[in-house]
């Protein structure tokens, strides 16, 4: 089961992503891919009928929501 953050800093640091002027690439309907906040690599974001996925360790191993997530949101 995903986990959600206790606090907004995933949030904050998914939209810092957006506010450096990386680029969202929107492949599809529902994914997209997402930089790296470091800017190292990309990330596969999707949007499925159970929630959102990431190929992120956040997702992938720690099954919590990872701040991929919300600039996928404005694609």
């Amino acid at each position: 089961m995903l986990q959600t953050p206790k606090d907004n800093n995933r949030a904050i640091r998914g939209y810092a992503i957006i506010a450096k002027g990386d680029k969202i690439t929107q492949l599809d309907e529902n994914t997209f891919t997402v930089p790296s906040q470091n800017g190292n690599g990309l990330y596969h974001v999707a949007k499925l009928d159970s929630g959102w996925v990431c190929t992120c360790p956040d997702r992938t191993y720690r099954k919590i929501e990872c701040k991929h997530i919300y600039p996928s949101n404005f694609g």
